[in-house]
């Protein structure tokens, strides 16, 4: 799996409460679908005090994300998954995205003392472990 910058949401980002992604990814021209690319998140730090943590997929049509639409949330991830290593792949859905998108990182229960992301689309991951 190949991590490009400029398709980075976010990195090693520290996510202590509820958040948006550090980065807005440009996905080209309105209209364009996100069929077979992926978002990879990666936990680079173990969560600490949290309950749980869910990912939303936003899109918009421009980057300040000022009318910012939900796409897609994963399922609430358990504080005893969110350790360093742990891979979350999301397929971006097969439907028209808007220019921009983003990830809001939702942390649930009590705010996190710790823990750390690194978040992008991929074309494709790695799967020979």
């Amino acid at each position: 799996m190949i991590l490009d910058y400029q398709n980075l949401f976010a990195n090693d980002q520290a996510v202590t409460a509820t958040a948006v992604s550090e980065n807005v990814v440009a996905l080209g021209p309105e209209g364009a679908d996100g069929a077979g690319r992926k978002i990879v998140i990666a936990v680079t730090e173990d969560f600490a005090t949290l309950t749980s943590l869910a990912v939303v997929l936003q899109t918009d049509d421009n980057s300040a994300m000022s009318s910012a639409v939900d796409v897609l949330t994963t399922q609430a991830f358990a504080a005893a998954e969110l350790v360093a290593g742990f891979l979350i792949e999301i397929p971006v859905p097969a439907i028209e995205m808007e220019a921009y998108a983003r990830l809001n990182f939702v942390v649930a229960g009590s705010d996190a003392t710790a823990g750390t992301l690194k978040a992008g689309i991929v074309l494709d991951t790695q799967t020979n472990g």
